[in-house]
């Protein structure tokens, strides 16, 4: 017999809160959760969303620490092992110190709450625990201080080691010209470089690897952020913009939430398995942020005598303890070996420094009563990396994250952007925030969803100038020509000038890299609009022919997808059961309304904001598929089709918002 939903509406007793707290969910599966101190509060939220999200907050804590072998076997040996090397290890005093005042108490709370939902859903196990063969763990509070999220998101190492491939190819400074991000690394000084890329570059890849189902460990792979000063707004106060481009999950990998107690009123995103809220508002200050590119690791070549091995174990379903080293040099920790020559290659990373679990510093954000004191968490964050945009009533401005965005300011009436150094969504909302004296919330909707490519604008100029001997790829130079530069869901244009960019840029690259280094390069590397601009019209008119057969051929092609997929989705049963989509929203990787595909999962804005700092009830969100996993309720998909239309719902703050647009009312009593 199926487990029961989670109780929404009554009253409940808790062990472990000391004051009743009331949880008001509204009409699209928000919780507002009120409580009259710290600690109830931060409970009542981590049991709630283990309410919500239980089977999905396991799952990650296992493939961010390490322990999929231990319900998956064997074959998931080698990834928990490279998984487990790549975690913090130093002092827990210093590492609970380094973040912000009372971190330690919130998440001993939060876990608590955690725990307290899986008592009830042991007894009744969720299907999907039934499915995937295991029951939930128990939380403690040290299980939110996993480095594997933040080191997905920093991955200058792999790049390193992919430079070592390009290297042993070209020779250094043909290597330097094709990556020069990484000019200014050293050459690693051994004999075989390809052999030590690819060694190197394959154990990478094993940390937080996905499962054989659908994964989840990544960060914030591309988004947009900005705001809008108060002179440039209908309202009269500055609006502010965020949509994270992440993988398409379901359940999303944002969970919206509102806390509310003495001292908290925030209200938006957080990750399920993580306290407080990551990207909102507060009654003072509204945040949004973007991922941004900064070298955080480094790759050492060392003697094998200078490391220290310190024995550990991991469990293996069927098979009992399997044990292994841990192995450092004092710049790092060992992730791979050349025997041979009695060598050791060491990654470093900031990341393994106290105070860099991803999002923590995030409760700072919550408590900012001003822009300085935001400014000043802001600085104390320290993974992953992020460009902050911020507002409050007069203020706009954005700053990097952790010592990189001490000296940042935004000038005055200046709008900041984050578009994670994409030229091309940059110049697009450049022109976006210019088009209108002033600027309302529906502008921004637009704005989020705008499909006009500022690519295709520059490279039309190019393409009008040349004609085609042959019949059919003149016909497709005639129909971009003539196109509206907008990626619509049903513009073949659209689709057509997506694979004609594709295969150029594959083109320019095959010229100067070698043919094996190809689609590793440009799967590292995106399009350059500069070297395309430059390319002679025999080149643009061979990769507008390839592009053109291509669409003949497979007419889908060009049209990007938004599959929202569950790591359950294994078979034909689980994918009609599990998955939500697929939709064709319109876009592609380099449009303001972003996506793209990996090869585990297609990747986008699920979760947007706009917040109006003018009446926080009128700002608005969105959170594809839905606030549940589970797949009887309501709330498992209901988000997802007004996602797809490009439609908000209002995220409602003020207590009288709060009653007007409630669903339910659960009371949670302590004992």
């Amino acid at each position: 017999m199926p487990a029961p939903l989670p109780p929404a509406d009554g009253s409940l007793v808790l062990p472990g809160l000391s004051q009743p707290v009331t949880v008001t969910r509204d009409r699209w599966g928000i919780p507002h959760i009120t409580a009259q101190n710290e600690h109830d509060l931060f409970f009542a939220q981590g049991f709630v969303q283990a309410q919500d999200r239980l089977f999905q907050m396991d799952l990650w804590r296992r493939s961010a620490q390490g322990r999929l072998a231990q319900v998956l076997g064997p074959n998931f040996v080698d990834r928990d092992v490279m998984t487990a090397r790549i975690q913090y290890r130093g002092d827990m005093a210093a590492e609970w110190a380094s973040y912000p005042t009372g971190t330690a108490q919130i998440a001993d709370a939060f876990v608590s709450g955690i725990n307290a939902w899986v008592f009830r859903a042991r007894a009744h196990l969720p299907d999907e625990f039934v499915l995937a063969g295991w029951i939930p763990d128990l939380w403690s509070k040290d299980d939110l201080l996993n480095r594997t999220d933040a080191f997905l998101a920093s991955g200058d190492a792999e790049l390193e080691a992919f430079r070592a491939q390009v290297m042993a190819e070209v020779g250094e400074r043909r290597a330097d010209a094709l990556l020069p991000s990484l000019a200014s690394v050293k050459r690693w000084p051994v004999s075989d470089l390809d052999a030590a890329g690819r060694v190197v570059a394959d154990a990478l890849h094993r940390a937080g690897a996905p499962p054989y189902f659908a994964g989840f460990a990544a960060s914030l792979a591309g988004s947009n952020a900005w705001a809008i000063p108060a002179d440039r707004t209908v309202s009269g106060s500055p609006l502010l913009a965020a949509d994270p481009h992440r993988p398409l999950t379901s359940p999303s990998l944002r969970y919206l939430v509102h806390l509310k107690a003495p001292g908290w009123n925030v209200i938006g995103a957080t990750a399920p398995w993580r306290p407080g809220v990551v990207i909102g508002h507060n009654e003072h200050v509204a945040w949004g942020m973007a991922a941004h590119s900064v070298n955080t690791q480094d790759i050492r070549v060392e003697p094998a005598a200078s490391t220290t091995a310190v024995k550990d174990s991991l469990l293996v379903k069927n098979h009992g303890p399997f044990a292994f080293d841990r192995a450092y040099t004092p710049h790092g920790v060992v992730i791979a070996s050349d025997r041979e020559h009695q060598l050791v290659f060491t990654l470093g990373w900031t990341g393994f420094e106290s105070g860099a679990a991803p999002e923590l510093g995030a409760l700072a954000f919550c408590r900012a009563g001003s822009i300085p004191e935001l400014r000043a968490a802001i600085a104390a964050w320290k993974m992953p990396i992020v460009d902050v945009v911020y507002a409050d009533r007069s203020t706009v401005g954005h700053q990097l994250s952790g010592a990189y965005g001490r000296a940042a300011s935004a000038a005055p009436g200046v709008m900041p952007i984050a578009a994670n150094g994409s030229i091309a969504r940059t110049n697009r909302l450049r022109q976006l925030l210019g088009e209108r004296s002033k600027y309302t919330i529906d502008d921004i909707k637009r704005e989020q969803h705008d499909v006009a490519s500022w690519n295709a604008e520059q490279m039309m100029r190019r393409l009008a100038a040349v004609r085609a001997n042959d019949a059919r790829t003149e016909a497709a130079r005639r129909q971009l020509v003539a196109w509206d530069r907008r990626l619509t869901a049903d513009s073949t244009a659209g689709a057509l000038y997506v694979l004609w960019e594709r295969s150029l840029w594959r083109q320019l690259v095959s010229a100067r890299v070698p043919a094996t280094l190809v689609d590793a390069y440009v799967a590292r590397v995106p399009f350059d609009l500069s070297e395309a601009l430059k390319a002679s019209d025999a080149a643009l008119l061979t990769a507008l022919s390839t592009a053109a057969a291509r669409a003949e051929a497979e007419p889908e092609s060009g049209y990007a997808r938004a599959l929202f997929q569950h790591p359950l989705a294994i078979t034909q049963a689980a994918r009609r059961r599990f998955n939500v989509g697929p939709f064709r929203p319109g876009g592609y990787e380099s449009t303001v309304m972003s996506l793209s595909a990996t090869r585990n999962a297609d990747v986008g804005p699920s979760f947007r904001q706009i917040v109006d700092v003018s009446d926080w009830d009128r700002s608005v969100a969105t959170n594809a598929p839905g606030q549940s996993e589970w797949t009887s309720s309501t709330h498992f998909a209901d988000l997802a089709k007004l996602w797809a239309a490009g439609e908000y719902f209002p995220l409602s703050f003020s207590d009288r918002a709060v009653r007007e647009n409630a669903e339910s009312t659960l009371v949670l009593q302590p004992r």
